[in-house]
């Protein structure tokens, strides 16, 4: 998901880390296993074998484990694609719209009685988490804990820290900046990646979509990977050696020689 308040994004990602604290999120159900097709909901109840619910059966699915009728009430009122008038069909379960629907409701005062967004930016992180234990009961609260929770308003911290310096400007992107010897370069992409909040859809899909969302390295024409020990990219191999030539050329020149 692009944009969207970093306060709220980052409790998008705490949540993320108490329910869903797997390497494929948005694919992943109750249990562990994994979806594929982002068409809909999977809406598959899966047994529940310990805690208050045991003997019960959970369709919680995705990267903030909706279950089906949370999933299909906040769809009607959040998802980025409403379908038209007569023509009803099951709200997408990509990604981007798990993202979007949880971004939206999240953000809305009268669906919890009090501005979250503001409670964080006063730092009351904890009393947000309280208010959203009954809806994400791995939040704590007597509810239902689990081993993340009490590291959680931490979390936060970190996943806050985070999405702020994603908003600095970036650097000018035809600037050729030196790097630290040994420090690959990270691109805009690759951060966005690194902060958790997908664009893209992870997992196999009917629509075609990457199988394990893993970033491909960079390779050479012959379909290689490239022999270069700190993954930088050949086109800024390339402009390091063209600088490092016009300068010793106007060296030489300085010296007369």
């Amino acid at each position: 998901m692009e944009g969207g308040d970093p306060y709220i994004r980052a409790l998008m990602r705490t949540i993320s880390a108490s329910e869903s604290n797997v390497p494929r999120p948005y694919s992943v159900i109750y249990g562990g296993s994994h979806f594929s097709g982002w068409n809909h909901h999977p809406d598959e109840c899966i047994h529940i074998p310990i805690g208050p619910n045991t003997g019960n059966c959970s369709t919680a699915a995705g990267r903030y484990q909706f279950i089906t009728t949370t999933w299909e009430d906040q769809a009607k009122k959040y998802h980025p694609e409403q379908p038209k008038v007569l023509f009803w069909r099951p709200y997408r379960f990509d990604p981007t719209s798990q993202d979007v629907v949880v971004h939206r409701w999240l953000s809305n005062p009268d669906e919890w009685g009090v501005d979250l967004a503001a409670l964080l930016r006063q730092g009351q992180v904890e009393q947000v988490l309280e208010i959203l234990s009954p809806t994400w009961t791995s939040l704590g609260y007597g509810i239902e804990t689990n081993s993340m929770s009490a590291y959680l308003p931490e979390i936060y911290a970190e996943m806050l820290d985070e999405e702020i310096a994603l908003l600095r400007p970036a650097a000018d992107p035809t600037a050729v900046q030196p790097a630290m010897v040994g420090q690959p370069l990270t691109t805009q992409a690759e951060a966005w990646d690194s902060a958790g909040v997908s664009d893209s859809p992870e997992g196999s899909s009917e629509n075609g979509d990457s199988e394990n969302g893993e970033a491909i390295a960079d390779q050479g024409e012959d379909g290689t990977a490239m022999d270069d020990p700190y993954g930088h990219s050949p086109t800024l191999l390339a402009g390091w050696a063209e600088i490092k030539a016009g300068s010793e050329k106007l060296l030489r020149g300085l010296l007369g020689r």
